[in-house]
């Protein structure tokens, strides 16, 4: 706004207009003020109908005067990402916090006070709508009492990582085989324009060979962007099994040591599911495969639930 102020107070104006904050951030956006210039970047999609953006491998750059060094522009491009950055969310600074559900609402339970037990204080989490109320300490007891019983089936678990690694392997290969395909692909369009400009080729064939080649082009990076996520989904689940079996069968005799920040962080990878029912003064703690593999695949394995009575 200050600097909107200082232009329009020194009566810069564009095409007769007044600056506004979006015709100012357009402009330190804008690459021609480098020395390139962008065309055929927007498409309109029907009579009447905004303008989107087109794909950046559609764009055609042209080289312009520059008004201002290339570095300038970078630096101006962070400091404009720093100040458009929103913040982290903040984190909850209780253990279950954000993950609770009441049984009877199907709603969250959110910790709004404390309540006294004995000469401590221990975190309450209350139902918004039917007041049901449940302490921190019951259910870590609820989450601890669930490890010491919990069945892991850790042959089950073995030979899900080594699907899920020959799977890898199978996209890793598509994934290298799209990549040299679209290599070939980009050649074979170069090649094309440079028959067409030496006029080798008549305009028609030339739009018709083009636009199959672009569309293949533009098929296979879709392709390639689709299996890089799978790889990626596979390759958290890519975990030693060893590691988490010990964590699970340790975790109970460490948990009174642990700080708040890393037992929020492990119930976080451990729970799939922790309910409280007012009822039946019960809570429910339910682990699921993301333990072992941070998917939502089920793991055959007992559930635990504990009672509070």
């Amino acid at each position: 706004k200050r600097t909107i102020r200082h232009l329009t107070g020194k009566g810069y104006t564009l095409g007769g207009n007044r600056i506004t904050h979006t015709t100012l951030l357009r402009m330190l956006n804008n690459p021609a003020y480098k020395g390139k210039r962008i065309v055929n970047s927007t498409r309109s999609l029907d009579k009447g109908k905004r303008w989107v953006r087109k794909p950046s491998d559609e764009w055609i750059i042209q080289e312009v005067p520059a008004i201002v060094p290339e570095y300038l522009w970078q630096e101006c491009q962070v400091v404009l990402k720093e100040r458009n950055s929103k913040p982290p969310p903040r984190e909850s600074g209780y253990v279950f916090g954000g993950l609770v559900k009441c049984k009877k609402c199907d709603s969250k339970m959110y910790c709004q006070y404390t309540a006294k037990k004995g000469s401590s204080e221990v975190p309450r989490y209350i139902c918004r709508f039917c007041r049901a109320k449940v302490d921190e300490d019951e259910l870590e007891d609820a989450f601890i009492g669930g490890l010491k019983n919990l069945v892991l089936d850790s042959d089950t678990v073995v030979r899900e990582l080594q699907s899920k690694r020959t799977k890898l392997n199978g996209k890793e290969e598509e994934l290298e085989r799209l990549k040299k395909e679209t290599s070939k692909s980009t050649v074979r369009l170069g090649k094309l324009i440079d028959i067409f400009t030496d006029g080798a080729i008549s305009k028609a064939d030339f739009t018709e060979k083009y636009s199959e080649l672009r569309e293949k082009i533009s098929f296979m990076k879709g392709e390639i962007s689709r299996i890089q996520g799978e790889i990626d989904f596979l390759k958290v689940g890519d975990i030693n099994v060893s590691e988490i079996v010990s964590s699970i069968t340790t975790l109970p005799a460490l948990w009174s040591q642990m700080l708040k920040k890393e037992k929020r962080s492990f119930v976080r990878q451990m729970l799939s599911k922790i309910e409280y029912d007012e009822a039946k003064r019960e809570v429910d703690v339910e682990y699921g495969f993301d333990v072992c593999t941070k998917t939502t695949e089920p793991l055959p394995m007992r559930f635990f639930r504990r009672s509070q009575a």
